[in-house]
């Protein structure tokens, strides 16, 4: 086979599992009108609804929690006229009579750095099991905005676990699981520059503090530059729950951005 055509091939192959996964990943956590209605009432917000039809809405994401099938896990950020900041609404609905059970309305400040937009918000349902009978959920938030300049360090992709508590959300952990840090040069000097990424993920342990597992945080590390092969590392630690959230030390490694 000519190599133009299997690289046609190769093309169509790329683009063809691409869309496939944004196709899943946008159903996985595609809100529909009569959730959005739902939160439209609460709010009691005459336009809640997507930016792009004329509303406040700028990110949204609702997901099934597999923990219990009837619930749905819900985040809206909208426009409420703050230049500075975007509001956000966490929610579970009760999927059989379509009530609100838990929310937590809270704030996104923006700045140079934080920007929301409209793929800024995904739900991260993964077994973070706090306890014997109590689930956390996650939260993703992927700020739009450029970032720092160089020098001042990045983060992104920032996980806030929510855990139910009476008729309200709790966060119990926010933190950046994508940390940059530049260690020598800029972007611009590419022959004297040096950079540290780290990529975080977290487990649940078996060992607990006040009544919760203790939560591993895995850093996989790389240092690279232009001028040397990368070098690869990982990093562990150990987060315990002081009653009401995760706390980490003030010895805590660069990677541990709170």
């Amino acid at each position: 086979m000519d190599i133009k055509v299997k690289y046609y091939y190769l093309v169509c192959f790329l683009c063809y599992v691409f869309s496939f996964n944004s196709l899943a990943e946008y159903v996985d956590n595609h809100c529909a009108s009569e959730d959005i209605e739902i939160i439209k009432k609460q709010l009691n917000i005459s336009n809640f609804a997507p930016r792009n039809n004329g509303g406040v809405i700028i990110s949204s994401a609702c997901k099934q929690w597999s923990y219990n099938k009837n619930h749905l896990i819900t985040a809206f950020a909208y426009d409420s006229g703050n230049e500075e900041q975007k509001d956000l609404y966490v929610s579970i609905i009760d999927k059989n009579n379509r009530h609100i059970i838990h929310s937590l309305k809270s704030t996104i400040n923006e700045d140079s750095t934080v920007a929301v937009g409209p793929f800024s918000l995904k739900l991260d349902t993964a077994k973070y099991q706090l306890s014997d009978n109590l689930r956390a959920f996650g939260l993703r938030f992927y700020s739009s905005a450029l970032g720092p300049s160089c020098g001042s360090g990045y983060q992104n992709d920032q996980l806030t676990l929510y855990i139910p508590d009476g008729e309200y959300l709790r966060p119990v952990l926010t933190l950046n699981t994508a940390v940059q840090r530049w260690l020598k040069g800029c972007p611009a000097e590419v022959s004297d520059s040096l950079v540290e990424e780290a990529t975080l993920t977290i487990s649940v342990a078996n060992t607990s503090s006040n009544g919760f597992h203790d939560l591993i945080v895995t850093a996989k590390i790389m240092t690279s530059s232009p001028s040397v092969e990368p070098k690869h590392k990982i990093e562990h630690y150990v987060l315990h729950y002081n009653g009401h959230s995760y706390q980490s030390l003030p010895q805590r490694p660069w990677w541990l951005d709170f």
